[in-house]
């Protein structure tokens, strides 16, 4: 139940959130702070997170922190040293589609942002808006050459660890 609970966001259409959320948030004072933007953005990212670390958990073998613990570790040495380093592959995924998720979200930024609180994305899509301006254009650029370079990165890591 929990876990539906927490995928909710993946499957509610994103302006209907960003609509709840906004109303929720302008009740008690949220809307439009940093803390508020936080809050919605860890909401919408948590379901991006919670599968790749849920399959990285069920992909690990439990006997071998109860055997650490055996041989005198504490429970929380076991998990920092036995278990974290074991499904750091899923919380580096979840960290990567987490920060994706919140990156290409603007409805919920447009919602959520005030004069002095906005995202690139969001001031992008205001700037299309507004006027077609050559700092949009370098802007994209600059994001398309960034997503360039990283999938070189990873091309040229993941042909050195299949060696």
């Amino acid at each position: 139940v929990l876990r539906g609970l927490l995928l909710t966001p993946m499957v509610l259409p994103v302006v209907v959130f960003a609509i709840a959320i906004y109303a929720f948030f302008l009740r008690i004072g949220l809307a439009g702070t940093t803390v508020g933007f936080v809050i919605a953005h860890t909401i919408l990212a948590l379901p991006f997170a919670i599968i790749p670390i849920t399959a990285a958990l069920e992909g690990f073998d439990k006997s071998i922190e109860d055997a650490a613990i055996v041989c005198g570790a504490s429970p929380f040495q076991a998990r920092l040293r036995i278990t974290l380093p074991s499904i750091r592959i899923g919380i580096f995924s979840a960290a990567i589609f987490s920060f994706l998720a919140s990156w290409d979200e603007v409805v919920v930024a447009i919602f959520m942002a005030s004069p002095t609180l906005q995202t690139l994305p969001v001031k992008i899509w205001g700037s299309l808006r507004a006027d077609l301006s050559p700092v949009v254009a370098a802007a994209s650029s600059l994001l398309v050459g960034l997503t360039f370079c990283l999938m070189i990165v990873t091309a040229l890591l993941r042909r050195k660890l299949s060696r």
